[in-house]
């Protein structure tokens, strides 16, 4: 190399970690979607109504999502920045103070939906139809959003410093679950009582649960 040139960049190293971390975040978004789209087109057969009820308890999901992301986003940061200097007590101070103001959140959107279901569906409708259904949504699925905090909370880490795979998976099994516990409560099937929105309602809280089960025990395999 000439004196005074500086060395040239290496874009395809470059490339290749980038797409390394990139993908499996991709993926895990778009299994978070999918996920989505799945329940609403299995409530289907449970009338337009439910469909409704559930839309609208999503959105309640989506406010309490925005009140803690910008707490995620605000780690995530610090946990990158720890990580590049091997600061490892520095992740975990990073991790727990983040832990506790997301878990906070979490406690508090939770906590209205299980013990004041109906004053949550009332911001969002005046029709007592779709409100009933709303409420049973509710007082089982809120039980989910302290787990889906939690899991959030395990990936931003993860993601953080480099070992974006385990959510991947995490996510794969999760949504899994959450179509098969679907099919099982909603429609009655395997001896299951028919539950309806309750069901899916259910399926959410198990497929949450399982989520963090498998983030915590791939993360105990370092070499995974």
């Amino acid at each position: 190399m000439k004196k005074g040139l500086r060395p040239s960049f290496d874009w395809a190293d470059f490339l290749k970690k980038t797409a390394r971390i990139a993908i499996p975040v991709a993926l895990q978004n778009l299994l978070g979607v999918t996920a989505g789209m799945v329940d609403t087109i299995m409530l289907a057969s449970q009338g337009p109504r439910a469909v409704g009820a559930v839309g609208l308890c999503a959105q309640y999901s989506m406010i309490m999502f925005s009140c803690y992301w910008g707490f995620m986003a605000g780690g995530m940061l610090f946990y990158s920045q720890y990580w590049g200097a091997k600061d490892h007590d520095g992740i975990r101070r990073a991790y727990g103070t983040t832990l506790v103001f997301m878990m906070s959140v979490a406690f508090i959107f939770a906590g209205l939906a299980l013990l004041a279901p109906g004053f949550v569906m009332s911001v969002y409708t005046d029709k007592p139809a779709i409100r009933a259904i709303g409420e049973e949504y509710l007082r089982i699925a809120g039980c989910a959003y302290d787990f889906q905090v939690f899991g959030m909370c395990i990936t931003a880490v993860m993601r953080s410093t480099e070992r974006v795979r385990i959510p991947l998976v995490a996510s794969v099994c999760s949504v899994v679950c959450n179509v098969f516990l679907n099919w099982v409560f909603i429609f009655g099937n395997l001896g299951c009582e028919p539950l309806g929105v309750r069901g899916a309602a259910l399926a959410t809280a198990f497929a949450s649960a399982l989520n963090i089960a498998v983030l915590l025990l791939l993360a105990l395999f370092r070499s995974f």
